[in-house]
C-alpha cells in the first residue's frame, strides 16, 4: 500500500470483524482503491529477496528482479534491474483478492482441521499454477536478456526454465520454518499445534493436509510433462533446491532444539533491509 494511504491495524490485537470491516471499508472507497496494490507474489518473499539481494549488489554482483507489475518501480530505487513479468495496468488486484478471502471462509473461526479441509477445497494453488505458466514464455525472454548465473527462488512453485536449467539455483523459504523443512520431530506446517501438543493430532493433521497440494500437483506435472521434465512426486508445493535453500528465523524462535538444520539448508537469523527505521520492541513484549 502507498504511504499516507489505507487503514493500519495492530497485528497483535485486531480482532476478526475489525479485519473484515477494514477490507469492506478499502474496497468501497472509490478514491483509495485505484491506490491500493496487494502483489500477486507475497511481499514478504519479495521483501526477502530484497535483505539477501542488497548483500550481493554491494558486493559487485549484478541484481535482475523478474516481478508482476504491482512491483514496478519499487525496486529499482536499490540498485536492481526490474524485469516485469505481466502487465497488469489499470487492473485493482487488491479487489480481486480482498474479495477471494472475504469470499473464501478462511477468516472464520476454525479449528486447525477445518482450516486445512477448506484450503484443500479451494482451487488458489491451481489457479497459481496457471498463472505461473502464463509468465513462463516472459520469463523465457528476461533469462535469454540477461543470462544469470544464478537464479534465487521465493515463490510456491518453482519454473521448469529455471529448475531444470544449466545453472544453480537457491530456494529462499521466508515463511515460517515449519512449511519450508518437514521433520518428524515438529508440528506440521500450517497446524499452529505447538511442539509438545499432541502426536497423534500432528499424524491426523498430516492425514488431512496430503491433498492440499493435489489439484496443483496435477497441472504441474502435465505442465512438466509437456516441457519435457520430469514429473513431480512430492505432495509439497515446491521443490526444494539440489543446491542451497535458506531460510530466516530468529534462533530464539526456532526448532533448532529439536532437529537439526537439514543438509544444504542453512539459516539466517533475518533476512536484513537497509533502510532509516528503527525497530522497537513493543512495550508489552519487554
Amino acid at each position: 500500500m502507498e504511504k499516507g494511504f489505507g487503514i493500519r491495524l495492530n497485528p497483535h490485537t485486531v480482532s476478526e470483524q475489525e479485519l473484515l470491516n477494514s477490507i469492506e471499508n478499502l474496497l468501497n472507497d472509490k478514491e483509495l482503491k485505484h491506490k491500493l496494490s496487494i502483489a500477486s507474489k507475497p511481499v514478504g518473499s519479495v521483501n526477502a529477496c530484497i535483505g539477501l539481494a542488497e548483500v550481493l549488489l554491494s558486493r559487485g554482483h549484478r541484481i535482475v528482479f523478474a516481478v508482476n507489475q504491482s512491483f514496478a518501480g519499487k525496486l529499482s530505487p536499490f540498485g536492481f534491474i526490474e524485469e516485469i513479468l505481466n502487465d497488469e495496468t489499470g487492473k485493482l488486484p487488491a479487489e480481486y483478492f480482498a474479495k477471494s478471502l472475504l469470499a473464501s471462509g478462511f477468516l472464520s473461526d476454525l479449528t486447525s482441521e477445518e482450516s486445512i479441509q477448506m484450503m484443500c477445497e479451494t482451487p488458489i494453488f491451481a489457479d497459481l499454477i496457471d498463472k505461473m505458466r502464463a509468465n513462463e514464455p516472459k520469463l523465457k525472454a528476461i533469462i535469454a536478456k540477461h543470462n544469470p548465473d544464478v537464479y534465487i527462488i521465493d515463490d510456491f512453485a518453482g519454473s521448469p526454465t529455471i529448475i531444470h536449467s544449466n545453472k544453480p539455483w537457491i530456494r529462499i523459504s521466508s515463511s515460517q520454518p515449519l512449511t519450508g523443512i518437514k521433520d518428524d520431530r515438529t508440528p506440521p506446517g500450517c497446524s499452529g499445534y505447538p511442539s509438545d501438543s499432541d502426536r497423534q493430532k500432528w499424524s491426523e493433521f498430516k492425514e488431512l493436509k496430503k491433498n492440499l497440494f493435489k489439484s496443483q500437483l496435477i497441472k504441474y506435472n502435465e505442465w512438466m510433462e509437456e516441457e519435457g521434465h520430469p514429473l513431480h512426486t512430492a505432495n509439497k508445493s515446491i521443490l526444494e533446491s539440489p543446491y542451497l535453500n535458506i531460510y530466516g528465523y530468529p534462533e530464539e524462535l526456532d526448532y533448532t532444539d529439536i532437529r537439526p538444520i537439514p543438509e544444504k539448508w542453512i539459516k539466517i537469523e533475518t533476512f536484513m533491509r537497509k533502510g532509516e527505521q528503527e525497530f522497537k520492541i513493543p512495550d508489552k513484549f519487554r
